[in-house]
């Protein structure tokens, strides 16, 4: 496992947290919130509505967090459980364009879109965990995201992961997978992102609500590193991890054993352009930090993951894309986003959903690393092939060829001759014809009964009438 932090590095970062909490403190929105943390100890001030929290009070909250969360699903099949070992990995959550598969400009996402994504996202075996990739802009603004929620889980049997535009429209969604969770089912089909806003204020309402009702969370703080964190990377991940500490202890008060997973979504601000990055090295390296921070406190860990801020499907979005997944991959996350992004994080591509799914199949065969049994070592078949001849027709060769070697099924391996016979087609054209395949040939989920889905229409118009 790479390291980019030493020990003595994650004690400062943890003391400088502690010591940020304690002395400066972080901002709620709710009174609400200021009485629970003032009945736990905290030094709360409620004018300024600032709770500054002792090292103590944050620390025991970090031991009664679990140390793995399992994710169900819609279908028991695809139900993960995030622990050391294995990575996971998801689509991205809350953009609002979409890259026309025909035209291959940018424009608003639609419904259709984010049932066509939920429905590759099914068939993509390399994309674990579904999400509400796609907010569409042929539904009402304030309820976008419970309209994503619906048609991904309509369509898609895996884990979804949502990005909740207030407590209120959390409820609906948690509503809805309730009509599809079954009686005995042990853990919920999805998982929410809490995102303090930086510097240094709480999400509380959200936060408080996932804890009661035990919806795993996966806190991450999304600074513009620059604006609303410091320059330097070392303040950046003292301040995230203020953040999430604060989070954690929150929903450790409110439902002691609460599922949470440690995120990061840093986005540096490019002073010469004014605008937000996603594609520079440096988040790797800080997605990388991350990561080890949620193992020095025992708890599940995600990379920020695959991200490019190029517009288009380039060499740029294929370096950028590696450099961000790889690193924190390499650091041991538990859990991987960035699936189907473009445009930093504002923007949907269809056709590097699949090109980010034979990424990740490539990820996964970096960390499955080299096996060294006897059999792998293959002495025998050395000492009988012996100088000068051929291991081509051996059936070790057989077996092991499938199982040692990663087969593409996206990437062009073919010789140059047979490449233009077939149309010399770039990879965006192969991306493209993949995409216009699969939902071709995607078979349906199986759907809920007509009571279930007049249900789920009402919970949906309801919110459409009374969320704010």
């Amino acid at each position: 496992m790479w390291r980019i932090l030493s020990d003595e590095q994650l004690e400062t970062l943890h003391s400088s947290a502690l010591s940020v909490l304690e002395k400066v403190g972080v901002r709620v929105v709710d009174s609400s919130t200021l009485r629970i943390f003032r009945d736990h100890g905290a030094a709360v001030d409620e004018k300024s509505k600032i709770v500054k929290l002792p090292p103590s009070l944050v620390e025991e909250a970090v031991r009664k967090a679990p140390r793995e969360v399992t994710l169900g699903a819609r279908n028991k099949k695809y139900a993960v459980t995030l622990k050391p070992g294995r990575m996971y990995t998801r689509a991205s959550t809350g953009l609002t364009e979409v890259i026309d598969l025909e035209t291959g400009l940018s424009r608003h996402g639609l419904s259709k879109d984010t049932a066509d994504a939920s429905r590759l996202i099914q068939d993509l075996s390399n994309v674990s965990i579904n999400a509400t990739h796609i907010f569409p802009s042929d539904t009402p603004p304030h309820v976008r995201d419970v309209h994503s929620f619906r048609l991904a889980m309509e369509n898609c049997e895996k884990h979804v992961v949502t990005t909740p535009l207030s407590r209120t429209t959390l409820e609906v969604q948690k509503r809805i997978a309730s009509v599809y969770e079954e009686s005995d089912s042990q853990s919920p089909i999805f998982s929410s992102l809490v995102c303090p806003t930086s510097p240094l204020t709480l999400r509380d309402p959200v936060t408080i609500y996932c804890a009661r009702e035990r919806i795993p969370a996966i806190v991450v703080s999304g600074v513009v590193v620059g604006v609303a964190s410091p320059i330097t990377l070392a303040g950046t991940l003292v301040q995230q991890s203020a953040e999430c500490l604060a989070t954690i202890t929150l929903m450790q008060i409110v439902n002691p054993g609460a599922p949470v997973i440690i995120g990061n979504k840093s986005s540096p601000l490019d002073q010469r352009y004014a605008t937000p990055l996603s594609g520079v090295v440096e988040i790797g390296l800080l997605s990388a930090a991350c990561v080890q921070v949620a193992q020095f406190y025992g708890i599940p860990g995600e990379g920020f993951g695959l991200r490019s801020d190029s517009k288009t499907i380039d060499e740029q979005a294929g370096v950028e894309r590696v450099f961000l997944g790889l690193l924190p991959a390499l650091a041991g996350a538990r859990l991987d986003s960035g699936a189907g992004s473009a445009e930093a994080i504002n923007t949907f591509s269809f056709e590097q959903l699949v090109i980010d799914n034979e990424v990740y199949g490539m990820i996964e065969r970096v960390l499955r690393g080299i096996d060294f049994d006897e059999e792998r070592l293959a002495l025998t078949e050395i000492a009988s092939v012996g100088p000068g001849g051929s291991y081509l027709g051996l059936p070790h060769t057989r077996k092991f060829y499938l199982k040692e070697f990663y087969q593409h099924k996206l990437f062009d391996k073919k010789t140059r001759a047979a490449w233009e016979t077939s149309g010399h087609k770039d990879i965006r054209e192969q991306a493209r014809l993949s995409v216009r395949r699969m939902l071709a040939e995607h078979k349906p989920v199986p759907q809920l009964g007509k009571d279930a889905q007049q249900k789920i229409s009402t919970l949906v118009k309801e919110a459409e009438s009374n969320v704010g």
